[in-house]
């Protein structure tokens, strides 16, 4: 019993070690990550509005946000990249794992040669303001996501993309906002981010509850360690019980025997083997008498000849008991 005592001391030990350890990984292990659908917008504050002040830019379909928390059924707080804001449940796929690659990376474009182009604050050219501007032919500026804004005076589009600039004559100025798509040139190719769930079902996530989480795999471990430990130990108590049990049945038993032996009357034995003795005399005396030979003896009532007077054989003695025959 001491020794599964200390077993199950142990075991307990390591599973609170594990679970300290799980705590120091919790903000990477127990992330929750959602994939963008077509059209996930995200939006600067929870209301979800539509207006150019209030919409980042479209997160890249088949790309990854983090989820901060649920601020109710339509709504999610996320981050993408470095970028916080608010996503519109019905346009996200709650993820059962952690993605390798989370945000579209390495996508640049380039300003066309014919006209340089500003770097605005919304992707307005009536409302935002001019952050810089970019000059003609420059290369390699960094693409993060594009956004549908207003279309500017002698544009036909209001496709906008949202970048990263760095000036070549200043590289610790870093500026971010929208350019008119118009006047950029170059768009690499945007992959699709092919990580899924294990079970991909968009419509079977999109008719159930987006705003459930799913259970880390550390976390239900310590779960079912919580939950089996106590079984495992009552177990362990019933089996030590009856092999405890057994035991003392068993040596019961051989004290009860010993007993018996012990008690045994010998005077029965000593009878026993006299009278055994006894029947082997007998059965010895037996066997003697067998193996003598027959020997009969005669009595003679007749005179000192064999025969009579005419010649013939005497009639046959005869014998007052057995015992002349011997």
């Amino acid at each position: 019993m001491k020794k599964i005592s200390i077993f199950f001391a142990f075991l307990i030990f390591f599973s609170n070690f594990k679970f300290c350890e799980n705590l120091a990984f919790a903000n990477v292990e127990n992330a929750t990550y959602a994939k963008a659908l077509v059209g996930c917008t995200l939006y600067k504050n929870e209301n979800l509005d539509n207006s150019i002040d209030n919409i980042y830019f479209v997160i890249p379909e088949s790309y990854f946000v983090l989820v901060l928390r649920s601020v109710n059924d339509n709504c999610l707080l996320v981050q993408y990249d470095k970028y916080i804001g608010y996503v519109d449940v019905s346009t996200v796929v709650i993820s059962t794992f952690i993605p390798e690659v989370k945000t579209l990376e390495n996508i640049t474009c380039d300003i066309k040669d014919t006209s340089g182009t500003q770097i605005w604050s919304l992707p307005s050219a009536t409302t935002g303001r001019v952050l810089t501007t970019i000059l003609s032919g420059t290369k390699d500026i960094h693409y993060i996501a594009y956004v549908y804004g207003t279309i500017p005076s002698g544009g036909e589009s209001n496709l906008w993309y949202y970048v990263s600039y760095t000036p070549s004559t200043n590289e610790t100025d870093v500026y971010e906002g929208y350019v008119y798509s118009e006047n950029i040139t170059n768009l690499s190719d945007i992959p699709i981010n092919t990580e899924n769930n294990p079970e991909p079902n968009i419509e079977a996530n999109e008719d159930s509850d987006n705003n459930s989480f799913v259970i880390s795999s550390s976390f239900q471990t310590i779960i079912i360690a919580i939950i089996s430990i106590p079984i495992i130990l009552l177990i362990s108590i019933i089996l030590y019980k009856l092999i405890k049990k057994l035991k003392e049945n068993t040596n019961n038993r051989k004290n009860l025997k010993n007993e018996k032996y012990e008690k045994f009357d010998t005077s029965s034995i000593s009878a026993y083997n006299y009278q055994d003795s006894n029947n082997n005399k007998l059965k010895q005396q037996i066997d003697n008498l067998s193996k003598k030979s027959f020997i009969r003896k005669r009595r003679h009532s007749y005179g000192i000849s064999n025969y009579h007077s005419d010649g013939k054989y005497p009639e046959f003695p005869s014998y007052n008991s057995d015992d002349d025959l011997l």
